[in-house]
């Protein structure tokens, strides 16, 4: 499989702003660098191309968004369980996984100005509850196109 290159690129700034973040915060424990190290490396060096990152419980087809936040919490949990190394504060792993939402929703929200500008739709007139509710559908709908290319795609190359 293909690394997602924008993605790992970005979730490498993300860390480095974490840590960043976490030592100019005056309020909270400066985390043990080899935590931000821990977090990269189980990103970084996760299989890409086996079930485990394909599939979730139900069969579906599963996003590079949810195995990169899982593998923060199994680091997060490795953190907590190494008795070598002074636990880092959760807000860590917290504000990394949130940047990665926000790198899935920035997607979204381009696909969406790219539809509207390419069909030169006006949502000018509509109210910000309306515009949000299109947003959402799409995203959506959206989601599961995604899904169902992507099981129709493993069904014909597991053939």
């Amino acid at each position: 499989m293909a690394q997602n290159r924008p993605l790992l690129d970005f979730i490498s700034k993300a860390i480095e702003q974490a840590q960043q973040q976490n030592r100019d915060n005056p309020n909270e424990e400066t985390a043990h660098g080899s935590v931000f190290d821990l977090i990269k490396d189980k990103v970084q060096n996760a299989p890409r191309g086996n079930q485990q990152y394909n599939q979730q419980g139900n069969n579906q087809p599963r996003s590079i968004i949810d195995f990169i936040k899982q593998k923060v919490d199994e680091a997060k949990n490795q953190n907590q369980n190494d008795p070598n190394v002074k636990t880092a504060p959760g807000s860590i792993f917290d504000m990394i996984k949130n940047q990665v939402d926000n790198f899935q929703n920035q997607t979204g929200q381009d696909a969406f100005r790219n539809l509207v500008d390419e069909f030169n739709l006006d949502l000018t007139g509509l109210n910000k509850e309306a515009q949000h509710q299109i947003h959402r559908s799409f995203m959506k709908d959206r989601q599961n196109l995604r899904s169902a290319y992507v099981q129709k795609i493993r069904e014909v190359t597991q053939r």
